[in-house]
């Protein structure tokens, strides 16, 4: 044996690791490398010859979708305002998310349709370039699985709230790799897989907006006094206002509702329950996960709130993200716990109805983060009934939306099962346990000793 077929024979067997470190089992055709030996993260930016007046792709954090991998859309700007102090990359670069919370969601893409063939991004993304040895699909795939998110979070350095994945972790991470000629087979499987989970989620998608366009249409007539009207009854209009039931006014939200500002030391209440306006699902009125203040880790002020009042988030009003408190607790000083002197259930169902949206929405100036304060709040119309005609409306509202309900609920129990089955084929995927391995192909390790001879030569 040459001394060149030497070197190159301990080189590529130096890139093995020890089966002591194999994290799972994996076919005997197969290798496990740290994935910086074979992927370049965050390359070098190459000098760039490119006219003052050229523009160039630039692609926002924001412009990543989470659910679907995809680029959403590139925008195009002067490259001599991009060229320095943001991320490069190239055409079939994977783009990771390295921060929180948009790594725990998963935004990883790959870079497509580019003008010049690179573009700039925001800097919280690490770029991962294959070498010939990993097809960059079978890259975006692995680095899209809930297993990995979960070991990179528990990696994360920096400030509680902003931190990010660090480029080590990503260098050291036991990457299972097939032949190059299986990874293609195992991407073609998982898209095959996926493609049909994903017409499974459209229709469900399809079936939740006909349960919101049907609930919408009936807070609408709640509000209007339509769900009970009765024969006769006169209906007035009060200057530009909708026309009410007789017994029903038009009074302000500021009327007949306080914002019971409370700010505390959340030092102070540590084992508190401490709700921010992620912690509820827009326009459901549905309480998500949330942790305790020390859980958090919060430090500045926030506000304190009693069980059954109302939390309201000011920020993105369009976001409809309101609750009646299950329990006392602190909020984000982004929310307003609310106090009212109607029947509690009867304003919360109102500002969840797209009247109260559409007047929320409209009435912040802010373009940037759009926000409602108090006092455009206060203004907002609110229909009022006599105290009992508000617990008929609240009743038949929940009477009528059970079904609803349970239609929201049947999806939700669906979608959560399709994220399992979707994690699942990914994991069998990356074990290869999909029926897509050729037992008789080449083994890893000959086909990179095939590779390193042929770049010596």
């Amino acid at each position: 044996m040459s001394k060149s077929r030497k070197k190159i024979n301990e080189l590529v067997e130096e890139l093995c690791l020890p089966l002591n470190d194999h994290p799972f089992q994996i076919p005997n055709n197969w290798i496990f490398v740290n994935l910086g030996q074979v992927v370049t993260i965050n390359p070098t930016k190459p000098k760039l010859e490119v006219p003052d007046e050229q523009y160039c792709s630039f692609l926002p954090m924001g412009m990543v979708s989470a659910k679907k991998g995809r680029i959403e859309r590139l925008e195009e700007r002067e490259f001599q305002k991009v060229k320095k102090g943001y991320t490069y990359f190239e055409e079939n670069d994977v783009l990771f998310a390295k921060i929180t919370p948009c790594m725990e969601n998963g935004n990883v893409v790959i870079a497509k349709d580019l003008k010049n063939k690179f573009g700039f991004g925001s800097t919280e993304f690490h770029v991962l370039r294959a070498t010939k040895a990993v097809d960059e699909k079978y890259l975006f795939y692995l680095l899209r699985t809930e297993s990995f998110r979960k070991q990179a979070k528990m990696k994360m350095t920096g400030a509680v709230g902003q931190q990010r994945v660090p480029k080590k972790y990503l260098e050291a991470y036991p990457l299972p790799l097939p032949p190059v000629k299986e990874q293609k087979r195992i991407v073609e499987k998982i898209e095959q897989l996926l493609c049909k989970l994903d017409q499974i989620e459209e229709i469900l998608e399809e079936v939740q907006e006909a349960s919101t366009l049907r609930r919408d249409a009936l807070l609408k007539k709640a509000f209007r006094g339509e769900l009970h009207k009765v024969k006769g009854e006169h209906y007035s209009i009060i200057g530009n206002q909708d026309s009410l039931p007789s017994k029903w006014e038009w009074r302000t939200f500021g009327e007949v509702a306080k914002v019971n500002s409370n700010l505390v030391d959340p030092s102070l209440y540590q084992e508190f329950p401490h709700i921010a306006p992620d912690n509820i699902r827009k326009y459901t009125g549905e309480l998500l996960n949330y942790q305790t203040i020390q859980e958090s880790q919060v430090k500045s002020p926030k506000h304190y709130f009693y069980k059954e009042q109302i939390l309201y988030s000011k920020i993105r009003p369009y976001l409809s993200k309101v609750i009646i408190a299950p329990f006392e607790g602190l909020c984000s000083a982004d929310m307003y716990p609310i106090n009212t002197c109607l029947e509690t259930k009867y304003l919360y169902w109102y500002m969840l109805s797209p009247v109260f949206v559409e007047k929320a929405s409209t009435a912040g100036s802010r373009s940037v983060l759009p926000k409602i304060n108090q006092k455009e709040l206060s203004r907002i119309p609110v229909p009022v009934p006599p105290i009992e005609e508000q617990k008929q409306v609240v009743n038949k509202i929940e009477k009528m939306l059970h079904k609803e309900r349970e239609v929201l609920k049947l999806i939700k129990d669906t979608t959560l099962k399709l994220e399992g089955i979707r994690e699942s084929i990914l994991i069998r995927a990356f074990r290869g346990k999909l029926g897509t391995n050729d037992g008789v192909e080449h083994h890893t390790i000959e086909i990179l000793k095939q590779e390193f001879e042929i770049k010596i030569k």
